[in-house]
C-alpha cells in the first residue's frame, strides 16, 4: 500500500513537470515595434521563443499591398530562406552553431500604401516550429497589428518679422544726375546732392590779375599827379 502511495506521487510529479516544462517551452510571441506606421517608413515584427532556434520555420501573412518585406536579423543566423508568397512568406533556418541566445527573429517591412489605412493590418504566424527535436515549439500561433498612417506634413517656418516687398517701404536711391544750384561752406563749395566741391573753378585767377592791374594804375596816376 505504502509503496503504491508512493508510485503514485511520484507519477504526479512527473506529470507536474512535463506539464511545466510545456508551458514554458511553448511560450512563442509575436510583437510589432509600433502600432502605427507612416507611408514609406519602417517597422518590424519580433518572433521570440524559450527555445534556442538552432532551426526555426513558419509562415507569416501580412497585407502585401501595404508592406514590403525588406529582411530580417537575428542571432540565430543570417542563411535563412526566405520565400515570398501571395499571402505573406515562408521563412526557414536551420544552424547547428547557433548560440544559446538565439531566440528570437526580426523581420523588417517598409509602408507603401499610398494613403491612410483606417483599418488596422494584421501579421499572422503560422506552422512555427523551433528548436531541436528534443525540445521544440511547435503550432504556435499568433497574431499583432500594425496601422499605416499618412505622412506628417511639417510647414515651414515663418519668421517673425518677414517685411514687405512694397516699393513705398524702399530706400531712396541716391540722385547722381542732379543738376541744381549749389550753396557754400566755409571749406568750399556743395552741391544738391550733399558732396563738398573742395576744388574751385578756374576763374578766380583772371579776376586777382585785373585787381592788380587796376590797384597799379591807380598808384601811376597818383604819381604823375605829384609830378605835376
Amino acid at each position: 500500500m505504502k509503496n503504491m502511495k508512493k508510485t503514485i506521487i511520484g507519477v504526479a510529479i512527473i506529470a507536474m513537470f512535463l506539464i511545466t516544462m510545456m508551458g514554458s517551452v511553448n511560450a512563442a510571441s509575436m510583437t510589432a515595434s509600433a502600432s502605427q506606421v507612416e507611408v514609406d517608413k519602417g517597422v518590424s515584427v519580433t518572433i521570440s521563443t524559450n527555445v534556442t532556434m538552432k532551426a526555426v520555420q513558419f509562415k507569416l501573412a501580412y497585407d502585401k499591398d501595404n508592406f514590403t518585406y525588406t529582411g530580417y536579423t537575428s542571432k540565430a543566423g543570417a542563411t535563412a530562406t526566405v520565400t515570398e508568397t501571395a499571402e505573406g512568406l515562408t521563412f526557414a533556418l536551420a544552424n547547428s552553431a547557433a548560440p544559446e541566445d538565439a531566440k528570437s527573429i526580426v523581420l523588417n517591412f517598409t509602408a507603401k500604401a499610398e494613403t491612410a489605412n483606417v483599418n488596422e493590418e494584421t501579421f499572422t504566424i503560422s506552422g512555427f516550429k523551433a528548436g531541436t527535436s528534443a525540445e521544440r515549439d511547435d503550432n504556435i500561433n499568433a497574431t499583432t497589428t500594425v496601422k499605416v498612417v499618412a505622412a506628417t506634413v511639417v510647414e515651414p517656418e515663418q519668421p517673425e518679422n518677414p517685411g514687405t516687398t512694397d516699393d513705398n517701404n524702399k530706400p531712396a536711391e541716391d540722385n547722381t544726375d542732379n543738376k541744381g544750384t549749389t550753396t557754400t561752406t566755409n571749406n568750399g563749395k556743395v552741391s544738391t546732392n550733399g558732396k563738398v566741391i573742395t576744388k574751385l573753378n578756374q576763374t578766380g585767377t583772371p579776376l586777382f590779375i585785373g585787381a592788380a592791374v587796376v590797384v597799379a594804375l591807380a598808384g601811376a596816376v597818383l604819381v604823375v599827379r605829384k609830378a605835376k
